[in-house]
């Protein structure tokens, strides 16, 4: 399985994306069956070297696909720009072509607001 670098580690280095802001990796996601509705997660691209923050938008019924949209790390209810769309993770791609982590902030999830466009 892949690791996911420490978040605090990658925006002290040169990677691409916009960060996960204060938000520090929690735990690591394996399978598209630990994810749900509504989670927060720092999705990192070994491939681009880009880390992200994503808000899970929906899971498809047989588990087998989560679909998100990046967000922006600093106020995690908008998107990250006004162009990003969602996109689809397979579960086969993760620690694959993408590492996971559930990210964890001193704020209650409630407080983040759900997502809007």
């Amino acid at each position: 399985m892949g690791k996911c670098p420490d978040a605090i580690m990658l925006q002290q280095t040169k990677v691409r994306g916009s960060g996960v802001g204060n938000f520090v990796s929690g735990t690591e996601i394996t399978t598209i069956a630990q994810l749900h509705v509504g989670d927060l997660a720092a999705s990192f691209s070994p491939q681009f070297n880009a880390l992200n923050l994503m808000r899970v938008t929906r899971i498809t019924e047989d588990g087998s696909r989560a679909y998100g949209v990046f967000v922006n790390p600093h106020q995690p209810h908008e998107l990250r720009l006004a162009s990003d769309e969602e996109f689809c993770i397979w579960d086969h791609e993760i620690n694959c072509s993408v590492i996971l982590h559930k990210v964890v902030t001193e704020a209650a999830p409630e407080a983040l607001g759900p997502a809007t466009d």
